[in-house]
């Protein structure tokens, strides 16, 4: 699991679902939250933890900028494990080390090396 703190910079939406945005070191990440509308979780300022799977870290080599994912971040690959089926890559990023567990296949088709900067 990948886990880093952030505060809340801002919360927007309706009653039952919103968009919280959060700063990490100084990168600003987003999440849609849905909730209860008697709920109210979160406040801006507040500290909290962001937390995703390592199979929900997408990868990316060149330019990614006209794409709709909403949070990217850049770092170097400094390490990757494959076996037959999975490889799990270590990237040093803007918020601190990410795992990412993808498919080898993925890793040859990417041609992702150690050294590589990906997004």
């Amino acid at each position: 699991m990948n886990s880093f703190p952030g505060t809340i910079t801002s919360l927007a939406g309706s009653d039952t679902i919103r968009l919280v945005k959060v700063l990490v070191k100084d990168t600003p990440v987003s999440a849609l939250f849905i909730n209860h509308p008697s709920e109210t979780p979160f406040q801006e300022g507040e500290q909290v933890r962001v937390i995703f799977k390592e199979t929900e870290v997408i990868m990316a080599k060149g330019d990614v900028s006209n794409i709709s994912l909403q949070n990217k971040f850049s770092g170097k690959v400094t390490s990757i494990e494959s076996s037959k089926v999975l490889s799990k890559l270590e990237i040093d990023s803007t918020i601190g080390t990410i795992h990412s567990i993808i498919t080898s296949n993925a890793v040859k088709q990417l041609d992702i090396k150690v050294g590589d900067t990906v997004h």
